[in-house]
């Protein structure tokens, strides 16, 4: 009986040992990939008795851990952690540029000495959240010009950020200068980053104008299904059929049938000479 109750009471303080250092709270943003952070720890000494050489690391080594020190090393010394105390350490650390968003998991490697000149190790595991917000851009797509008062106009959609949108609607605005023929919403669906799409309206000028502005709104989730709404007017040049020619914005057709007409002109006036000729 006295054996097991020694058992026990070693069992005991090993427990006590190894789990009264802890790790309370962990302080981090969002990372974005290719940008610098920074991730503190706050440790905690609950012991009744100090402990040294604290030391703590980050292991980074796993294969799919897109994260690197910005120092040379990914560990933090600390000498002493009275009892009862706590202290904060932090590391710097970079996200690779081709890291995928999402959650990962860090294991922490921390070993330290206690009251008896014993080294005990432990292993913790924290979460770092690599996020990046969608970054939307529009454009004309060419030509950005209206000849004469119908116009289809091209809307391209440019996913420039790291994050990929889905449900995406693209909306045109309603203006005093033109009328919204077709549909005035065209929904997209998914946008991939480093992508693009393209949305398509037909207008008419209500009234002659060398320029209109077209307000455009997106409306569009993120892959953590947060909501995001982004607006912007483009500017349209608008000619004449006649001004687009003599700027060399659209082809002169007619001048293709003068070309032609010459040609088969001169083709029949060679076959004329060269029967003439052969008399």
């Amino acid at each position: 009986m006295k054996k097991i109750i020694s058992i026990l009471l070693l069992i005991l303080l090993f427990a006590n040992f190894t789990s009264a250092f802890n790790i309370v709270s962990v302080i981090s943003g969002d990372f974005v990939p290719g940008e610098e952070g920074l991730i503190s720890l706050e440790i905690e000494n609950e012991h009744d008795f100090d402990i040294r050489e604290i030391n703590i690391m980050l292991d980074l080594s796993e294969e799919n851990l897109p994260i690197a020190p910005v120092d040379s090393s990914a560990s933090v010394f600390v000498d002493e952690i009275e009892e009862g105390d706590d202290d904060l350490v932090q590391f710097n650390i970079i996200i690779l540029p081709e890291a995928n968003l999402g959650v990962y998991r860090i294991p922490i490697l921390i070993t330290y000495i206690n009251l008896n000149e014993t080294l005990y190790e432990r292993e913790e595991m924290i979460s770092l959240s690599v996020e990046s917000e969608p970054k939307l851009s529009l454009r004309v797509d060419e030509p950005d010009f209206i000849v004469g008062e119908f116009a289809d106009i091209s809307i391209g959609i440019i996913n420039e950020g790291f994050s990929d949108v889905k449900f995406l609607k693209v909306k045109i605005g309603e203006s005093d200068f033109f009328e919204v023929l077709s549909n005035n919403e065209i929904y997209i669906g998914e946008l991939n980053s480093d992508d693009f799409d393209r949305a398509e309206f037909k207008i008419m000028l209500k009234d002659p104008m060398n320029s209109i502005n077209v307000p455009i709104s997106l409306e569009y989730y993120d892959e953590s299904n947060q909501f995001y709404t982004f607006g912007d007017t483009l500017r349209l040049n608008v000619y004449s059929e006649n001004e687009a020619k003599s700027l060399g914005l659209i082809e002169d057709k007619q001048n293709y049938w003068w070309i032609l007409v010459v040609v088969l002109g001169l083709f029949f006036i060679f076959r004329k000479i060269k029967k003439k000729r052969k008399r």
